[in-house]
């Protein structure tokens, strides 16, 4: 999120020596779903870049 605006795009991603941050392993519904919570986090820091992808699809 910068200046209040969110971006959604499919990739392309950062290089691994790009990133400098953590993770977080969430389950969801859905892509929109998860890009909501990707937005709610984002919205805690004035410029952070959040990537969204699927690990894998839960029973």
């Amino acid at each position: 999120m910068k200046n209040g605006q969110t971006t959604v795009v499919d990739g392309p991603f950062a290089e691994a020596k790009e990133v400098i941050g953590g993770f977080g392993i969430l389950q969801v519904r859905d892509e929109a779903e998860a890009i909501e919570w990707g937005r709610r986090f984002a919205s805690m820091f004035d410029e952070v870049a959040v990537e969204v992808r699927r690990v894998s699809e839960f029973e």
